[in-house]
């Protein structure tokens, strides 16, 4: 059963039980509490329960295709079916429904409606009556209830995730019978398709965005599978990851893979080859983006010192470091060999090294380091992920 939880209340999100409907994978096993809740046999009852933020439960949501694009098409989906069970019936709008979801406040709601206050479709109904009175669907009574009752909980969960009001909420999934091997810690949240597999030029890129995941987004870090392209493998860098892309674009995995090239001339010469590679929709190729700080960087080459703009040049994921960490000198990259395909010369940072050791010893709540362009990378590697998802 889903519920969400905010001072004290707790409101029954999905008024049936759908039993085997992967709720779980909305948590993680760091997720498990113990948990109070009333049977009218027993009385109150504790038992392990899933608890996490609204928060995390977005982004897990947004990651199992829960997206906000994708759940105007399922709602549709329930949309179509009852018109077709119901003759002259027309439901709630997409539409209608986010304005409910995303204007309610049930903390103040709670306040002014304690008797009605257990099943979220019940307050939908009473709020769009106050909010829609001359729609025509309101007419139809328990149809109408009937209906928003069979609006899954992703979908009001995503929405409810998109509210201001709601960010103190934490949504709970319990098991009444206490049967579920997931709730016992008997079996696994996440299925293998439901996953993301990282794939990146060696083990530097690899190892800074597990680290940055693991930083920034804990709760989510079992998404996430990571191919390092230097373990064996005949080939290294930019080529490698070429060559692994090809080949998958002839055997259309089923996994859902991104695939992240550097942001310097070599990296950016695979990336646009890669464009012209017929790819499975399940596979997302990208390059690390663009910052305005690498729009004047300092650089060193045959003419000299000069501040240059090295994106799609010399923008390796070293250069999303905290570069000014414990470090005297400046950033600089030197340019090295000219890539003719994309008429560019390939730029590298200077002591590159350096940088990496020091973010190995680094912790999430180090005062000195600047994390700032790690968790950009980090959210922009996550939406990649999400893209993935979207239904086209």
């Amino acid at each position: 059963m889903i519920t969400i939880n905010f001072k004290n209340h707790e409101l029954n999100v999905n008024p049936y039980d759908y039993i085997g409907s992967g709720f779980e994978k909305l948590f993680t096993y760091n997720d498990l509490v113990d948990k109070y809740y009333y049977d009218e046999n027993k009385g109150k009852i504790k038992k392990p329960a899933f608890e996490a933020s609204l928060e995390t439960i977005k982004y897990r949501l947004d990651l199992l295709g829960y997206t906000l694009k994708n759940i105007e098409q399922e709602f549709n989906e329930i949309e179509t079916w009852f018109r077709d069970e119901y003759s002259n019936y027309t439901p709630i709008s997409f539409k209608q429904y986010s304005i409910l979801v995303n204007e309610l406040n049930l903390e103040e709601y709670a306040k002014t409606h304690k008797d009605e206050f257990n099943e979220l479709d019940k307050i939908l109904l009473i709020i769009a009556k106050e909010k829609f009175p001359d729609t025509d669907w309101l007419s139809y009574g328990e149809t109408s209830q009937y209906f928003l009752s069979n609006i899954i909980p992703e979908i009001t969960l995503r929405l409810l995730a998109e509210n201001t009001n709601h960010k103190n909420i934490s949504v709970i999934l319990r098991n009444e019978d206490n049967d579920n091997n997931i709730l016992n810690g008997k079996s696994n949240c996440l299925e293998s398709a439901d996953k993301f597999l990282i794939v990146a030029e060696g083990s530097t890129d690899i190892y800074i965005l597990k680290k940055c995941l693991k930083m920034f987004y804990p709760n989510i870090l079992d998404f996430f599978d990571f191919i390092d392209m230097e373990k064996n493998y005949p080939f290294t860098g930019s080529g490698n990851l070429y060559r692994f892309l090809q080949g998958l674009s002839k055997i259309n995995p089923l996994n859902k893979i991104l695939a992240i090239f550097d942001n310097d001339a070599e990296g950016y010469d695979k990336y646009k080859l890669c464009s012209k590679l017929i790819m499975p929709n399940n596979i997302k190729v990208v390059k690390l983006p663009k910052l305005e700080i690498f729009n004047n960087f300092a650089t060193i080459g045959p003419t000299g010192e000069k501040y240059m703009d090295i994106n799609s040049s010399a923008v390796s994921i070293e250069c999303f470091l905290d570069l000014n960490y414990k470090n005297s000198k400046k950033p600089i990259i030197r340019w090295r060999n000219f890539n003719d395909n994309i008429s560019k010369y390939h730029g590298a940072l200077i002591n590159k090294e350096q940088y990496i050791r020091k973010f190995r010893d680094v912790k999430k709540s180090s005062n000195n380091y600047d994390f700032e362009k790690l968790s950009y990378l980090t959210n922009y590697i996550i939406n990649c992920c999400i893209e993935i998802n979207d239904i086209d």
